[in-house]
C-alpha cells in the first residue's frame, strides 16, 4: 500500500523510463553493499554483519517490488 501511495502522489508524472533507470542505478549501488560486507568495511563503522545483510536484502527487495509495480 505504501508503494502505491508513493507512486500515485510523487511518481505518477515522471516517465516510466526515468523510474526504471533510477531503480537500476539503485540496485547497482545496493550490490556494492555485498562488496562492503565481504571486505568487512562495515565493522569499521560499527555496523554488524547481520544488520548489513538484512538492510541490503530488504532494500533490494523493495526496489525489485517497486520495479514490478511501475
Amino acid at each position: 500500500m505504501y508503494g502505491t501511495f508513493t507512486y500515485n502522489h510523487f511518481l505518477k508524472k515522471i516517465k516510466l523510463r526515468k523510474i526504471l533507470m533510477l531503480c537500476h542505478v539503485t540496485l547497482s549501488i545496493l550490490t556494492l553493499i555485498d562488496i562492503v560486507l565481504v571486505n568487512r568495511v562495515n565493522l569499521s563503522f560499527g555496523i554488524s554483519d547481520e544488520i548489513m545483510v538484512l538492510f541490503g536484502s530488504a532494500l533490494s527487495d523493495v526496489v525489485h517490488q517497486f520495479k514490478m509495480w511501475s
